[in-house]
Protein backbone atom coordinates (compact mmCIF):
# COMPACT_ATOMS: atom_id res chain seq x y z
CA UNK A 1 0.00 0.00 0.00
CA UNK A 2 2.62 2.56 0.85
CA UNK A 3 4.84 1.14 -1.81
CA UNK A 4 3.55 3.05 -4.13
CA UNK A 5 4.47 6.48 -2.37
CA UNK A 6 7.23 8.44 -4.27
CA UNK A 7 8.74 11.10 -2.51
CA UNK A 8 11.69 13.24 -4.16
CA UNK A 9 15.11 11.60 -4.22
CA UNK A 10 16.81 13.81 -1.90
CA UNK A 11 14.03 12.76 0.62
CA UNK A 12 13.60 9.53 0.65
CA UNK A 13 11.10 7.40 3.37
CA UNK A 14 11.06 4.10 4.55
CA UNK A 15 8.23 2.14 6.38
CA UNK A 16 8.29 -0.65 8.01
CA UNK A 17 4.49 -2.29 9.82
CA UNK A 18 2.83 -4.61 11.89
CA UNK A 19 -0.71 -5.52 11.84
CA UNK A 20 -2.74 -6.45 14.49
CA UNK A 21 -5.99 -8.73 13.50
CA UNK A 22 -7.62 -8.71 16.85
CA UNK A 23 -7.70 -4.78 17.17
CA UNK A 24 -7.21 -3.68 13.50
CA UNK A 25 -4.66 -1.41 14.31
CA UNK A 26 -1.39 -1.33 12.03
CA UNK A 27 1.51 0.17 13.33
CA UNK A 28 3.39 1.66 11.39
CA UNK A 29 7.07 3.46 11.35
CA UNK A 30 8.26 5.77 8.55
CA UNK A 31 12.30 6.63 8.52
CA UNK A 32 13.11 10.00 6.92
CA UNK A 33 16.35 11.26 6.41
CA UNK A 34 18.47 13.30 9.00
CA UNK A 35 18.33 16.96 8.86
CA UNK A 36 22.20 17.05 7.50
CA UNK A 37 21.20 15.17 4.30
CA UNK A 38 18.24 17.41 3.30
CA UNK A 39 19.47 19.98 0.75
CA UNK A 40 20.01 23.00 1.97
CA UNK A 41 20.11 25.02 -0.90
CA UNK A 42 17.72 28.27 -1.59
CA UNK A 43 18.06 28.73 -5.08
CA UNK A 44 20.70 28.58 -7.83
CA UNK A 45 22.12 31.07 -10.21
CA UNK A 46 24.08 31.09 -13.13
CA UNK A 47 26.92 33.74 -13.02
CA UNK A 48 27.62 35.03 -16.89
CA UNK A 49 31.14 36.68 -16.07
CA UNK A 50 32.17 33.08 -14.26
CA UNK A 51 30.27 31.04 -16.77
CA UNK A 52 29.56 29.29 -13.44
CA UNK A 53 26.06 27.97 -11.30
CA UNK A 54 26.48 29.54 -7.85
CA UNK A 55 23.79 28.68 -5.02
CA UNK A 56 22.46 30.25 -2.02
CA UNK A 57 22.72 28.61 1.27
CA UNK A 58 19.15 28.61 3.55
CA UNK A 59 19.31 30.52 6.66
CA UNK A 60 19.30 28.14 9.69
CA UNK A 61 15.92 29.11 10.44
CA UNK A 62 14.15 28.42 7.75
CA UNK A 63 16.38 24.92 7.00
CA UNK A 64 15.10 24.01 10.63
CA UNK A 65 11.21 25.35 9.15
CA UNK A 66 11.24 23.19 5.79
CA UNK A 67 12.46 19.85 7.53
CA UNK A 68 9.72 20.33 11.02
CA UNK A 69 7.09 21.23 7.68
CA UNK A 70 8.36 18.20 5.47
CA UNK A 71 8.21 15.87 8.96
CA UNK A 72 4.43 16.88 9.62
CA UNK A 73 3.68 16.01 6.13
CA UNK A 74 5.05 13.09 6.27
CA UNK A 75 3.03 11.90 9.05
CA UNK A 76 -0.18 13.55 7.52
CA UNK A 77 0.28 11.93 4.08
CA UNK A 78 0.92 8.48 5.39
CA UNK A 79 -1.81 7.90 7.44
CA UNK A 80 -3.91 9.60 4.39
CA UNK A 81 -2.04 6.95 1.89
CA UNK A 82 -3.16 4.07 4.44
CA UNK A 83 -6.80 4.92 4.84
CA UNK A 84 -7.13 5.75 1.21
CA UNK A 85 -5.46 2.61 0.22
CA UNK A 86 -7.74 0.40 2.75
CA UNK A 87 -10.73 0.99 0.20
CA UNK A 88 -12.42 -2.13 2.29
CA UNK A 89 -11.73 -0.80 5.87
CA UNK A 90 -10.21 -3.66 7.13
CA UNK A 91 -7.89 -0.93 8.70
CA UNK A 92 -9.61 0.56 12.01
CA UNK A 93 -6.58 2.75 13.29
CA UNK A 94 -3.20 3.58 12.45
CA UNK A 95 -0.38 4.19 15.29
CA UNK A 96 2.49 5.94 13.28
CA UNK A 97 5.76 7.05 14.37
CA UNK A 98 7.64 8.78 12.26
CA UNK A 99 11.67 8.99 13.40
CA UNK A 100 14.69 9.48 11.71
CA UNK A 101 18.17 7.45 11.91
CA UNK A 102 21.46 9.12 13.09
CA UNK A 103 24.53 8.26 15.14
CA UNK A 104 24.32 8.84 19.11
CA UNK A 105 27.05 11.38 20.01
CA UNK A 106 27.15 10.05 23.19
CA UNK A 107 27.82 6.38 22.37
CA UNK A 108 28.58 6.60 18.86
CA UNK A 109 26.06 4.31 18.03
CA UNK A 110 23.08 4.14 15.47
CA UNK A 111 20.04 5.17 17.30
CA UNK A 112 16.38 6.27 16.26
CA UNK A 113 14.73 9.60 17.00
CA UNK A 114 11.47 9.81 16.66
CA UNK A 115 9.63 13.29 15.39
CA UNK A 116 6.54 12.10 15.85
CA UNK A 117 4.04 9.44 17.58
CA UNK A 118 0.66 9.65 16.66
CA UNK A 119 -2.84 7.73 16.57
CA UNK A 120 -5.71 8.31 14.22
CA UNK A 121 -8.92 5.67 14.28
CA UNK A 122 -10.31 5.54 10.53
CA UNK A 123 -13.75 7.58 10.91
CA UNK A 124 -11.92 10.63 12.85
CA UNK A 125 -9.12 11.11 10.25
CA UNK A 126 -10.97 10.55 6.95
CA UNK A 127 -13.67 13.36 7.77
CA UNK A 128 -11.07 16.11 7.50
CA UNK A 129 -10.25 17.55 4.65
CA UNK A 130 -7.12 17.45 3.84
CA UNK A 131 -6.91 20.05 1.03
CA UNK A 132 -7.44 22.58 3.82
CA UNK A 133 -5.49 21.35 7.20
CA UNK A 134 -2.17 22.84 8.30
CA UNK A 135 -0.21 19.02 9.04
CA UNK A 136 1.41 20.74 12.34
CA UNK A 137 -2.24 21.64 13.46
CA UNK A 138 -3.81 18.53 12.25
CA UNK A 139 -1.15 16.19 14.54
CA UNK A 140 -1.76 18.51 17.24
CA UNK A 141 -5.50 18.02 16.66
CA UNK A 142 -5.19 14.31 16.69
CA UNK A 143 -3.20 13.89 20.34
CA UNK A 144 -0.06 13.45 18.55
CA UNK A 145 3.75 13.63 20.16
CA UNK A 146 5.50 15.99 18.47
CA UNK A 147 9.56 16.82 18.69
CA UNK A 148 10.12 20.85 19.59
CA UNK A 149 12.69 20.72 17.21
CA UNK A 150 13.25 17.65 14.43
CA UNK A 151 16.28 19.72 12.86
CA UNK A 152 17.96 19.67 15.81
CA UNK A 153 17.07 16.22 16.37
CA UNK A 154 15.17 16.56 19.72
CA UNK A 155 13.10 13.46 20.63
CA UNK A 156 9.02 13.58 20.84
CA UNK A 157 8.01 13.61 24.14
CA UNK A 158 5.13 10.87 24.10
CA UNK A 159 5.27 10.63 28.20
CA UNK A 160 1.60 11.84 28.28
CA UNK A 161 0.65 9.40 25.61
CA UNK A 162 -1.01 10.19 21.90
CA UNK A 163 -4.18 8.53 21.97
CA UNK A 164 -5.92 11.73 24.42
CA UNK A 165 -6.92 14.86 22.11
CA UNK A 166 -6.99 18.70 23.17
CA UNK A 167 -4.04 18.64 25.80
Amino acid sequence: MLANSVYPDAFPVLHEHRFDIGTRELTLDAVVPEPGLVPRVKEYRYVKAADEITHTTLPVKQQKDRYAGAVWQVAVRTLHEVFEADRAGKIRSVALTVSTRTIAPATGLPEAVPLVIVAADRDTFTAFDLANVVPHATLLHLGAALSKSPFDLAPADSSAGVRVRGR
